[in-house]
C-alpha cells in the first residue's frame, strides 16, 4: 500500500505524525469527564400534581383519570403508569426510545395546559418534570448532632445550603429531614363561637393585613416622595394584635380567640444518622459538569464549613459518587495496562526477540492514546463503558501488528533486505489485516440503529473500539513497518552475558513450536480424511453450548457490589409517625449489632411522608421507613454486600409487625418500575385483586431462589368518611364544596400569610387547637354560618361513617392495577421467572382481571431482542465485508461457519466460572461474532494465495495451517490472556465487566480450536462441490 511505503521511506515524517497523535491524545485525554455510565437519556416525564387533604380514591377520579386520558393520546407514548395517594397524584409517561425529548415534553405541557381547566380548582399547578440522569444526587451529606431537629433543620437551609450552592457545577442542595419552624395560630373554638367568628375570616384577614403596597409617588417644587403603605408584621405582637372583627364597637384581637406563637412545625418526616438526629442535604450537579471535579469541590469546601460548626455537629459526606466513579475507573485502567503487559510477554515468549516485541507493544498504548482523540472530539467520557472498551480490545490491538511483522520476517528470512521486506510483508498483509478489522468492527454498526437501552448503554463501548482497532490498523500499516526496517537489522539475535541462558531457552521452544507445526499438520490431514467425523463432532459440540444457556441461568445485569444495602421497612398501615420511629430505633439497634463498625460509614433512617418532591418521589410514609447502610468500599471489609444484606435480613426478621423488602442495586438501569420482577395484577374490583394477589403471593412463596414478595397495594387505610345530606344542606344555603373546606380549614389547618423577619420566613399557620379537633364529636361540634348569617352545628347536614380504603391507587395502561414485587438471589433470573410463571397458572383468575410479568425481567427480554436483532445484523455485514474481500459468495461462507463454534466456549466458560448469561454478555457475543472469523480469514486468505502458486487444495490447507498457525497462535492467546486482569472481577465496577471478558476468553477458546480443524474441512467440502458443480455446468454445455 502507498501508505506503508510512504512510511517506510520517510520514518521522521511518520514519526512525527505519530508523535503528534500521542500528544493531542494526552491532551483529549486531560480534558475528558469521568463518570460511571454513559449520559443515557430516559425516555420518561413526570406530571406531578398536589391536591392537599384528598384521599386516593378522590386524587384517582378528579385528578389522575383526566390527565392520563390526555397523554395517551400523545405520540410515541410507550406506557403511562401513574400513584394516587393522600393528596398527591404522579402519572409517569415512558415514551419509546429515542424519541426527542424535548417534543415530548412540549406536547405534555400542552395537554396538561388543556385539561387543567377541567380540574379541581383547589389543585396546586401540575409540575412536568423531565427524568434526567443528573436529578440524582452526586453525594448526599449528613449533618448531626446533639441538638433538636428544628435548629438543624434551620441551620442547614439558612448557613449551609447557601454556601454549597455558590461552589462551581452544584445546581442544588436540598435539605430533607428535622423541622421547619412556624408561626402557630390555634383558635379556640368556644371563644370563636362566643365571637361568632369563622375560621375563613381569621384566615383571609391575617392575610390582608401582611402586606407592604407601593402608592405611587408625590411631587413638591423641589422633591419626589414614594408613598409606600406599611402593613407587614414585624413582631408576633403585631400578629396577635391583628382585630379579626369588631362586636359592639368593640375590637377582637387575634389575641382574644387564639394562642399565638413561634414553634417547629408538626413533624412530617424523621430522618436519623448513626442513632442521632439529623438532617441530610442532597447535593445535585449541573448538567454539563464533570461530576469528579464538581465532587472534589465540594470537599473542599467542606473543610472550610467544619472550622464554623457550632460544637457537637458534624457534617460528613454518606454518599459520594465521585469515590466509586474514580475506583471503577481506576479498576478498568488497571485491568488495560496489566493486560498489555501480559499481550507484550505473550508476543516475547512467542518471537523470542526483544526489540521486535518491544515494537509490536508500542501499538497498544499508541492506539489508546490516539483513541483519546477521536472519544474527545465525539464528547465520549472516561466511564465503564468507554474504558471497558479499551480494556477489552487491549490484546487485539496487537493482532494487526504481528501478523504484518510475522509476514515481515518470512520475507527477511528469504532474503529481502529490512526496507524491501517492510513494504512487501505488510503490503501482503494488507488486504486480511482490514478485512478482519472492518468485521470486528461491523458487529458495533448495529448499534447506531438500535434504539433501546442495550443501544444506549453500549455505544460508546462500540464507538471506543472501533475508535481503537482504527489506530491499531493504521498503526500496523504504517508504524510497525517503518520501526521494523530501521530497528531490526537481523531476525535471529544471539545473546551474551548474562542473557545468554536466553539462546538454549529460545533454541528449545523454536523446536517445540516446529514439533507443534508438525503434530498440527498432521491433525489437518486426518481431518480432511474423516471429514464427516469431524463435522458430526462440531455439531454435536454446538447442540451442546446451547444446552449450556439454561444450565448457566439468565438474567438482566449482573448484581453489583455498590457499598450499599437498602431496606424499605413496613409497619401495620394506619401506624403513625410517632410509633414508626420507636420502632426503628430497635431496628437500628439491631441492625449495628449485626454489623461490624469498620464495614459501615454510616447508617440512615428516614420516615413520613416528607414535603415537594421528597413526597412526590419518596417511599416512606408514617408507618413506612426507608433505611439506608452506606458500606466501606469493598477492599476495605471482609464481607461482601450479600453477605451483610442477609446478616441484616437475619437481624430484623423478628421485629414484632414489621416486614421488608431489600433493594438489589443491579437494577439501577432498568425502567420497569424498579423491581427485578414485577407482577402485575391488571383488574378495577379492589376486593377481588386483593384476594386474587393473596392467592399469586402464597402460590409463589415457596420458589427457591424468590425472596421478598410483597404486593405494593397498601389496604385498610383508616378513614372517616363525610357524607353531606345535600337536602338539608340546600336548605340552608350551603353546598358540599362549602363544607369540605370548612372542615379542611379547622382540621387540617391552613398558611394564611408568612412572617418575615430577620431575613428568614415562616408560615402562619392557623388551625383548632388540639383539644378542640381530637374526635368525632369535634368535628359535628363545628359550627356553619349559613348566608342568612345564622350558624348550625355540622353535625346537623353530615354523616360520619368509619371505612377504610388503599393508601395507594396505582394504575398502568389507564387501568388499575396491583404490583406484586419480588426478587431472584442465589437463583438466576430466568429460572425464577419461570417457576413464577408455572405457579401463576395454578392459581384461578376472576373475570376481566389478566396477569403480566415486567420489571427487569422484561427489560432482559427487550434488550436480547434488540441485541439479537445486532447479531443477525452483524453477521450479514460481516458476509458482505468477506465476499467483497475474497470477490467470493462461496469462501466468505466457508468463514462463517467458525461463528457458531463459539457457543460452547462461552457458555462453558461462564457455566464453571458460575457467571449468567446477561446483557454484558451478551454483548460479548455480539463482538465475538466479528473477532472469531479472523483466524479463518488469515487461513482462507493464505490458502487462496497457495493455491494460485500451483498448490493443490488439499497441500494448500496443510501448508497454510502450518505456517499461519504461529500468528494465529500469538493474535488469539494475546487476545485470551490480556483479558484474565478483567475476568478475575476484583474491584469496584468489576462485576459490570467480567462477564464480558469471560464471554470473549470463553468464546475465543473454544472457535480457535474449531477454525484449525473444522475450517479446513469446510472449505475442502465447498472445494469438492464446486469441482462437481464445474464438472456437471461443463457436460451439459
Amino acid at each position: 500500500m502507498k501508505i506503508t511505503e510512504l512510511s517506510v521511506k520517510r520514518p521522521i515524517t511518520a514519526m512525527m505524525v505519530f508523535v503528534a497523535l500521542v500528544v493531542l491524545g494526552y491532551v483529549g485525554y486531560s480534558k475528558m469527564p469521568l463518570d460511571l455510565l454513559p449520559d443515557i437519556e430516559f425516555p420518561i416525564v413526570a406530571v406531578i400534581t398536589e391536591y392537599k387533604g384528598v384521599g386516593p380514591k378522590e386524587i384517582e377520579s378528579t385528578v389522575t383519570r383526566p390527565l392520563e386520558e390526555s397523554l395517551a393520546g400523545i405520540n410515541n407514548v410507550d406506557t403511562i403508569t401513574s400513584t394516587s395517594k393522600e393528596g398527591m397524584s404522579m402519572i409517569r409517561v415512558q415514551f419509546v426510545w429515542g424519541t426527542d425529548m424535548s417534543l415530548g415534553v412540549s406536547d405534555i405541557r400542552e395537554r396538561v395546559d388543556i385539561v387543567k381547566k377541567f380540574l379541581p380548582d383547589a389543585i396546586e399547578t401540575p409540575i412536568v418534570l423531565k427524568f434526567d440522569v443528573s436529578m440524582m444526587p452526586i453525594m448526599v451529606l449528613s449533618v448531626s448532632g446533639n441538638r433538636d431537629p428544628s435548629f438543624l433543620r434551620e441551620y442547614a437551609e439558612d448557613n449551609l445550603k447557601n454556601l454549597l450552592e455558590q461552589i462551581d457545577g452544584v445546581a442544588s442542595a436540598t435539605v430533607t429531614g428535622g423541622q421547619k419552624r412556624e408561626v402557630r395560630v390555634e383558635l379556640v373554638k368556644n371563644r370563636m363561637e362566643a365571637y361568632n367568628i369563622a375560621i375563613e375570616t381569621v384566615v383571609s384577614t391575617v392575610g390582608l393585613e401582611n402586606m407592604n403596597v407601593a402608592g405611587g409617588d408625590i411631587k413638591s417644587p423641589h422633591r419626589k416622595y414614594t408613598l409606600r403603605t406599611k402593613g407587614e408584621f414585624e413582631s408576633l405582637d403585631d400578629i396577635r394584635s391583628v382585630v379579626v372583627a369588631v362586636r359592639n364597637n368593640t375590637p377582637i384581637y387575634l389575641r382574644d380567640v387564639a394562642r399565638v406563637y413561634e414553634a417547629p412545625s408538626e413533624r412530617k418526616e424523621i430522618v436519623r444518622l448513626n442513632g442521632q438526629n439529623g438532617v441530610v442535604v442532597r447535593m445535585n450537579k449541573q448538567s454539563d459538569k464533570n461530576t469528579v471535579i464538581v465532587a472534589r469541590n465540594i470537599m473542599k469546601q467542606l473543610e472550610v464549613i467544619r472550622k464554623s460548626l457550632p460544637r457537637g455537629m458534624e457534617i460528613t459526606p454518606i454518599f459520594n459518587q465521585a469515590e466509586y466513579i474514580e475506583r471503577s475507573i481506576k479498576n478498568v485502567i488497571d485491568n488495560a495496562w496489566q493486560g498489555g503487559i501480559i499481550a507484550i510477554l505473550v508476543v516475547f515468549v512467542m518471537l523470542r526477540n526483544i526489540r521486535s516485541s518491544l515494537i509490536l507493544g508500542l501499538s497498544i498504548p499508541v492506539s489508546i492514546i490516539a483513541t483519546f482523540i477521536a472519544m474527545y472530539y465525539f464528547d465520549i467520557s472516561l466511564n465503564m463503558m468507554s474504558m471497558g472498551g479499551l480494556a477489552i480490545g487491549v490484546g487485539m490491538l496487537i493482532d494487526n501488528s504481528i501478523v504484518t511483522l510475522e509476514n515481515i520476517f518470512r520475507f527477511r528470512e528469504k532474503g529481502a533486505r529490512p526496507a524491501e521486506a517492510a513494504i512487501l510483508g505488510a503490503d501482503e498483509m494488507a488486504m486480511a489485516i482490514t478485512a478482519s478489522t472492518l468485521t470486528n468492527l461491523c458487529v458495533f454498526i448495529p448499534f447506531f440503529f438500535t434504539t433501546g437501552l442495550a443501544g444506549q448503554l453500549f455505544r460508546q463501548m462500540a464507538l471506543t473500539i472501533t475508535f481503537s482497532q482504527l489506530c491499531s490498523l493504521l498503526v500496523a500499516l504504517t508504524l510497525i513497518p517503518m520501526m521494523t526496517s530501521k530497528f531490526i537489522r537481523s531476525i535471529t539475535t544471539l545473546y551474551t552475558g548474562r542473557a545468554a541462558f536466553l539462546n538454549t531457552v529460545f533454541s528449545w521452544s523454536e523446536n517445540r513450536f516446529v514439533l507443534l507445526e508438525g503434530f498440527y499438520s498432521r491433525v489437518i490431514a486426518w481431518a480432511l480424511d474423516h471429514r464427516r467425523r469431524v463435522v458430526a463432532y462440531t455439531t454435536l459440540t454446538i447442540v451442546a453450548g446451547l444446552l449450556l444457556i439454561p444450565a448457566a441461568g439468565m438474567e438482566f445485569m449482573p448484581e453489583q457490589d455498590q457499598e450499599q444495602v437498602t431496606f424499605i421497612a413496613k409497619l401495620p398501615v394506619g401506624t403513625n409517625l410517632d410509633t414508626t420511629e420507636n420502632v426503628m430505633r430497635m431496628v437500628e439497634a439491631r441492625i449495628q449489632k449485626a454489623v461490624r463498625r469498620s464495614e459501615y460509614r454510616v447508617v440512615s433512617i428516614r420516615a413520613g411522608y416528607g414535603e415537594g418532591f421528597a413526597a412526590a418521589f419518596g417511599e416512606t410514609t408514617d408507618h413506612t421507613a426507608k433505611v439506608e447502610m452506606r458500606l466501606v468500599p469493598i477492599s476495605k471489609r471482609d464481607r461482601s454486600e450479600r453477605d451483610i444484606r442477609e446478616a441484616v435480613r437475619t437481624a430484623v426478621a423478628d421485629v414484632p409487625g414489621l416486614s421488608f423488602n431489600f433493594t438489589v442495586q443491579s437494577q439501577g438501569l432498568s425502567l420497569g418500575g424498579g423491581a427485578q420482577i414485577s407482577i402485575e395484577v391488571y383488574g378495577y374490583d379492589f376486593e377481588q385483586s386483593k384476594d386474587f394477589s393473596l392467592q399469586i403471593q402464597k402460590a409463589i412463596s415457596g420458589i427457591p431462589g424468590l425472596k421478598d414478595v410483597e404486593i405494593t397495594r397498601e389496604e385498610g387505610l383508616p378513614e372517616l368518611v363525610i357524607a353531606v345530606n345535600r337536602e338539608k344542606a340546600s336548605k340552608m344555603g350551603l353546598n358540599a364544596s362549602y363544607i369540605a373546606n370548612l372542615i379542611k380549614d379547622n382540621v387540617a389547618g391552613k398558611v394564611a400569610s408568612i412572617f418575615r423577619y430577620q431575613g428568614k420566613e415562616y408560615d402562619i399557620f392557623v388551625r383548632l387547637r388540639e383539644e378542640d379537633r381530637k374526635g368525632l364529636d369535634d368535628i359535628r361540634a363545628l359550627m356553619v354560618r349559613t348566608p342568612a348569617g345564622t350558624t348550625v352545628p355540622l353535625g346537623n347536614v353530615i354523616e360520619l361513617k368509619s371505612s377504610s380504603g388503599p393508601a395507594t391507587i396505582q394504575r398502568k395502561k389507564q387501568e388499575r392495577v396491583t404490583y406484586i414485587n419480588c426478587k431472584a438471589e442465589g437463583r438466576d433470573l430466568n429460572s425464577v421467572v419461570r417457576d413464577i410463571q408455572a405457579k401463576i397458572e395454578t392459581v384461578p383468575k376472576p373475570r376481566n382481571f389478566y396477569i403480566q410479568i415486567a420489571g427487569a425481567y422484561k427489560d432482559m427480554q427487550e434488550s436480547f431482542r434488540d441485541l439479537a436483532l445486532a447479531l443477525v445484523l452483524a453477521i450479514v455485514l460481516i458476509y458482505i465485508i468477506m465476499a467483497a474481500q475474497f470477490e467470493s459468495y462461496a469462501y466468505p461462507f466457508v468463514i462463517m461457519f467458525s461463528v457458531p463454534t463459539l457457543i460452547f466456549g462461552v457458555m462453558l466458560f461462564l457455566f464453571l466460572t458460575g457467571t449468567t448469561f446477561n446483557v454484558v454478555s451478551f454483548m460479548g457475543i455480539l463482538m465475538l461474532s466479528g473477532i472469531v472469523v479472523n483466524n479463518s480469514i488469515v487461513l482462507v486468505d493464505y490458502t487462496n494465495i497457495l493455491k494460485a502458486r500451483g498448490f493443490k487444495t488439499r497441500e494448500a490447507l496443510v501448508e497454510a495451517g502450518r505456517k499461519r498457525l504461529r500468528p494465529i497462535l500469538m493474535t488469539t492467546f494475546t487476545t485470551i490472556l490480556a483479558l484474565i486482569p478483567m475476568s478475575i472481577g476484583f474491584g469496584e465496577g468489576a462485576e459490570l465487566s467480567a462477564p464480558l471478558a469471560r464471554t470473549v476468553m470463553g468464546g475465543l477458546s473454544s472457535s480457535f480450536i474449531f477454525t484449525l480443524v473444522f475450517v479446513p474441512v469446510v472449505y475442502s467440502l465447498f472445494e469438492d462441490i464446486s469441482v462437481k458443480m464445474r464438472k456437471r455446468f461443463s457436460m451439459k454445455r
